[in-house]
């Protein structure tokens, strides 16, 4: 398949460093799997009644002409890391998450660059990467500008392996991605979360020992399922003690992706992120990539009828 039947690859980009940072990395993706890439600036000047209309017009020709002088920035960014790039640019006059999720619905992936760790402040300033993670319908990739820069380089992408529907399609992705890199995969399953209201139920002293030979199986099989398509690829499996969360964290020191899965369908009324997700979204010390997954099945209208009354099919997108 040539670029210009395939899917594109779409960066949202507001003229930031962490933008700027996104948009290498869309290129770079897009280069390497020769796919046409989309840059996208979104951006609205609400009016306020108490503002003149000499004043509005005034705010929204900066407002244009900003526009325009960081699609030219990102062109050339974009440009000068592969001159043969197909690439396109938008500019969108509404909220920058409706924007990018509704191009998210025919795109390959969404890139996005975010700031900040798991401070309130940092939350604010990953508002929209945070609303696209948890609303996207395809893959989306987050690149934290404030990611350790002195860090050793690996050539490893690092996956959190779970037999749910998301944890399997995170996996695929992250075999896909090991392939299209020459890198190896790690694989992390953590058996520290134990149900400790079960445990007690066991005084045997066995509990332990059982719970890491069950996950250590589950791993395994998680892996036989998908590795036998991806003979190339080398496999480091690591089971680990330590919270999924902060394992995968560590892990991801140095990684050229992190993959991780979702708790929920990718067309699911709330958020699809699950707590691990969530938790490493701001925080990943490497560009990470949330992969979802397509509801099978449509429930019929009756059944999607909210509390208040409306279809949550129909209900208005949650932007924090």
């Amino acid at each position: 398949m040539n670029a210009t039947q395939s899917r594109p690859i779409v960066v949202g980009f507001d003229g930031s460093p962490a933008s700027q940072d996104a948009v290498r990395w869309a290129a770079a993706e897009a280069s390497r799997c020769r796919l046409p890439l989309t840059l996208v600036h979104a951006g609205y000047y609400l009016f306020e009644p108490a503002v003149s209309e000499a004043t509005a017009r005034i705010a929204a020709g900066e407002i244009a002409q900003y526009a325009s002088t960081v699609t030219e920035q990102a062109l050339a960014i974009a440009r000068e890391l592969d001159p043969s790039l197909q690439i396109s640019s938008e500019i969108h006059h509404e909220q920058p998450a409706r924007a990018l999720l509704k191009l998210g619905t025919s795109a390959e992936m969404l890139v996005l660059g975010t700031h900040g760790e798991g401070s309130i402040a940092g939350a604010i300033l990953g508002s929209i990467s945070q609303t696209v993670a948890a609303h996207a319908h395809c893959p989306v990739v987050v690149v934290n500008h404030d990611r350790p820069r002195n860090a050793e380089p690996r050539k490893a992408v690092v996956v959190g392996v779970s037999p749910t529907p998301g944890g399997q399609q995170a996996l695929r992705f992250a075999f896909e991605q090991a392939k299209l890199r020459g890198c190896e995969l790690e694989a992390v399953r953590s058996w520290g979360d134990l149900g400790w209201g079960a445990v007690a139920l066991d005084d045997s002293g066995t509990v332990i020992h059982d719970w890491q030979a069950t996950e250590s199986k589950m791993l395994d099989e998680c892996l036989a399922a998908i590795s036998p398509d991806y003979p190339g690829v080398t496999v480091h499996r690591k089971l680990t003690g330590v919270r999924i969360q902060w394992a995968l964290q560590t892990a991801a020191i140095g990684a050229e992706l992190l993959v991780v899965g979702c708790h929920r369908p990718d067309d699911h009324w709330f958020s699809r992120l699950g707590p691990v997700a969530s938790w490493l979204l701001h925080r990943s010390a490497c560009p990470i990539a949330i992969v979802g997954r397509a509801q099978v099945a449509k429930q019929p209208a009756a059944e999607l009828v909210g509390h208040a009354g409306f279809e949550l099919a129909e209900a208005p997108l949650i932007l924090w």
